[in-house]
């Protein structure tokens, strides 16, 4: 992206890092891994991009988690 990324790229930079903790958290979730890390996973993709469909979905599903273990 360069020494200076535009808006657009900025954008597609934490799109992508949002997709990486996105990732995190299914991985956490369907391993019943420990919960302060499924936080802390959930928290930093809605900070890095919650206008994203999956990314609410996700966090819905973590939310769930907490409130109904499974």
């Amino acid at each position: 992206f360069g020494a200076n990324p535009g808006p657009i790229d900025r954008l597609r930079m934490r799109r992508r890092m949002a997709a990486a903790y996105r990732s995190a958290l299914s991985q956490l979730l369907e391993s019943n891994g420990p919960v302060d890390e499924a936080r802390h996973y959930a928290l930093k993709m809605l900070a890095e991009f919650p206008f994203s469909a999956k990314n609410l979905l996700r966090a819905g599903q973590w939310a769930l988690r907490r409130i109904l273990p499974l």
